[in-house]
């Protein structure tokens, strides 16, 4: 059976879980918004095959340079709202989480 202080933390500990699934899910749809599964798809294959020419060739051409740039800068987008996410979550772990967490404003 457990106290009274033990039910509050397994509340808390729910809530803070609870919190932390919707700001993920907040973060996947933002994240699907900007660059779809398909182009991420695409973006990783493009990375690959461009990494490999890089390691046979031994340097990538202009084009292949401007292609990578274009890859990192798609990827930067993704990373950015990751990097939110994460801050959210913890500040919902630390009972700082903003009400307006959802508000673009939040994520940048």
């Amino acid at each position: 059976m457990l106290n009274d202080a033990e039910k509050s933390l397994l509340r808390e500990a729910r809530r803070v879980d609870q919190l932390t699934k919707q700001i993920q899910e907040e973060a996947k749809c933002r994240i699907l918004e900007k660059v779809p599964e398909y182009k991420q798809r695409n973006l990783l294959m493009t990375a690959f095959q461009l990494l490999i020419h890089l390691k046979q060739a031994g340097q990538l051409t202009n084009l292949e340079k401007k292609l990578w740039l274009e890859v990192q800068n798609e990827w930067q987008q993704i990373d950015a709202i990751r990097q939110i996410s994460n801050e959210l979550e913890r500040r919902a772990e630390e009972g700082k989480l903003p009400r307006n967490w959802r508000d673009d404003i939040c994520w940048g």
